[in-house]
């Protein structure tokens, strides 16, 4: 991640959304297992602090890395009735 924001000019944004192995923790794994078995480039699913990783040197624009459903306030509900298992977030090159 690194490498590619070094490429862009300050005041570039990154963002991310990210499949995430720390919410609804079995059924993330089991899906990912089906997931990978039907698919030539495999996912990974990650923690919020592997996630918040890939944002490092760069300014998280508020509310920061949330999960999809909670990035911006007041959007909506999801309407699932559970937690999402995915995490979003956008950084700004200083």
């Amino acid at each position: 991640m690194a490498r590619l924001v070094d490429a862009v000019a300050p005041g570039s944004y990154l963002t991310i959304a990210h499949p995430a192995s720390d919410v609804a923790t079995e059924q993330m794994a089991v899906s990912m297992q089906n997931y990978n078995e039907h698919v030539a480039v495999p996912l990974t699913a990650r923690s919020h602090d592997e996630v918040s990783a890939f944002f490092a040197g760069l300014d998280l624009v508020e509310p920061g890395l949330v999960q999809l459903h909670r990035w911006r306030a007041g959007t909506g509900d999801p309407g699932t009735g559970r937690e999402l298992a995915n995490y979003g977030g956008l950084g700004r090159k200083p």
